[in-house]
């Protein structure tokens, strides 16, 4: 008896310290938690999956459909794997004892977790085996939910966000998915932050048709096709990530107004590609070792600005009438090749060329010759080149 009142506590703790450590995420009023009454969780009543309690439920699904608004569902480990296809269809807490050993497995059909209710926050589980790429491990069609340190791995879809609003996904580890880590469509105002994305087969991270004032922030992605995918999107913010040994950083087409700032790409093919993407800002990211790191065609008006783009193959590369961009205050240090540019003209100013330079600096690029289709040499000038190179 001793023993199960002490779990139980020990779960009541668990529970209070997600919610403390959380709550500025979550936005919970952390007053209204009952400490005195060990039955209360934020508003509601704690019910309990798996374990040894002779109330305990066997399934999760059972509870979910039993919780009221405010509840939470609290799932033990010890008897795990859940093979469920979890529904939630109000705000509730679902949270696992352990998300390395609290395994919810869909077996390879279906979503594994659909959220439509408004404010569930989910926790502490691994999530694995949903349907194929149309489906995912958490699927969620509802606005002001928070999904954090969760592990989902062997998903077509691992994370899925879809006519959404006001989502926060944040400290998850997304592993070994055939399509997406993390998909956006038309989805605004979610937040996507400090998860680790790796060998994805696809993309990490993947924002698609009209999702705007997004913010993707601080993520860790390695090993996938494309790092973040950028589709028909604008006002988005995608900054202070971390993106190695892909085939491609960060791909931007048919976007606009954008801000990809403060990342960090490395060890790629392609750092950043953008074709038809207009009125962004670029600024203070680093592109170091990869075969080129910038690559821009038929795109316009954008601000490329105090980036650090070293030790790469390719430097920057501008093409098909990419025209009147910023290109300023930039450092440009051993690369095989600094810059090129081919039928674009733009405005190049203050950047640090591999040494200091008390002249203006010539920037040589191509224009093509019609009807010969010929590359006739043209070039650009730097006015006036930086003595030293930035420090961002």
């Amino acid at each position: 008896m001793k023993i199960k009142i002490k779990k139980k506590c020990m779960i009541i703790s668990i529970i209070i310290l997600f919610i403390v450590l959380n709550a500025n995420s979550l936005g919970v009023n952390i007053e209204k938690i009952n400490i005195k009454n060990p039955r209360i969780g934020l508003n509601g009543t704690i019910l309990y999956v798996g374990g040894s309690g002779e109330d305990n439920y066997t399934r999760i699904q059972y509870a979910v459909n039993d919780a009221n608004p405010g509840d939470t569902v609290f799932v033990y480990d010890d008897s795990s794997p859940y093979n469920e296809h979890i529904v939630i269809s109000k705000s509730i807490n679902l949270i696992g004892e352990d998300k390395n050993t609290t395994i919810i497995d869909g077996k390879k059909v279906g979503n594994v977790v659909y959220i439509s209710a408004d404010r569930v926050n989910i926790s502490g589980f691994t999530i694995r085996n949903c349907g194929t790429t149309a489906y995912a491990g958490i699927r969620v069609v509802s606005d002001f939910n928070n999904i954090f340190e969760n592990i989902l791995y062997e998903n077509g879809a691992c994370i899925w966000l879809e006519w959404v609003s006001h989502n926060n996904v944040f400290k998850n580890v997304v592993l070994g998915n055939t399509s997406y880590g993390i998909f956006l469509y038309q989805a605004q105002d979610n937040t996507i932050r400090d998860n680790h994305i790796e060998n994805s087969n696809k993309f990490g991270i993947y924002l698609f048709v009209k999702s705007k004032n997004n913010l993707v922030l601080g993520n860790i992605i390695s090993s996938c096709s494309d790092g973040i995918f950028i589709d028909d999107t604008s006002s988005n913010i995608y900054s202070n990530n971390t993106i190695t040994d892909c085939q491609v950083g960060i791909t931007g087409k048919r976007s606009n107004k954008n801000t990809i700032s403060g990342n960090i790409i490395s060890n790629t093919v392609i750092g950043m590609g953008l074709a038809d993407y207009s009125n962004s800002i670029i600024s203070n990211n680093i592109f170091k070792n990869n075969d080129q790191a910038i690559y821009i065609k038929s795109s316009s008006q954008n601000i490329i600005s105090y980036n650090i783009i070293e030790k790469n193959v390719k430097g920057l590369y501008l093409e098909f009438s990419s025209d009147d961009n910023e290109i300023v205050c930039n450092t440009f240090m051993k690369n095989v090749r600094n810059v090129f540019f081919a039928d674009s003209n733009n405005r190049w100013d203050q950047n640090y060329w591999g040494r200091p330079r008390y002249i203006p600096r010539i920037v040589v690029g191509g224009k093509t010759v019609m009807p010969l289709v010929y590359l006739m040499p043209w070039f650009e000038i730097d006015w006036h080149p930086a003595k030293e190179p930035y420090d961002i």
